[in-house]
């Protein structure tokens, strides 16, 4: 007696075809590329943000060196500001003005024209009002 037995593959054989395989790959790989992307352009808009902050803090320095600067005394000039270079011309933009006889001070407006360079690079450039004074001797 031969009790051979015969086993047939059939529609309800364990495991994945080659197409259930392919597809799960390709959605894999979909869903890996989006990923690149969002994780790419997020890098590049962190880099661009960095350098917009360097930019506005070059302007803030800038701006709190002017300060210090008399444009009716001093109407261009420049100087080392850390490694930077910082250029500065004013143009008077109203009239200067004398109160009264009593008053001690002459004031004028200005349009400083900054200018703001690294290595002989021009990084930013801004305009800024300032009040130019002179004090007078009774």
């Amino acid at each position: 007696m031969n009790m051979a037995r015969t086993v047939t593959v059939g529609s309800s054989a364990a495991g994945f075809t080659l197409l259930e395989v392919i597809v799960s790959m390709v959605l894999i790989s979909l869903i890996g590329m989006a990923a690149y992307a969002l994780i790419n352009s997020n890098v590049s808009n962190i880099g661009r943000i960095k350098d917009h902050l360097d930019r506005v803090q070059l302007v803030r320095n800038g701006l709190a060196f002017m300060e210090q600067i008399n444009p009716m005394d001093k109407k261009t000039g420049s100087s080392e500001l850390g490694p930077y270079r910082i250029r500065w011309k004013a143009k008077l933009v109203e009239p200067r003005v004398r109160d009264s006889d009593n008053s001690f001070y002459i004031v004028g407006l200005y349009n400083t024209n900054v200018t703001i360079t690294l290595e002989a690079k021009e990084i930013v450039a801004f305009d800024v009002l300032q009040v130019g004074y002179y004090r007078r001797v009774k």
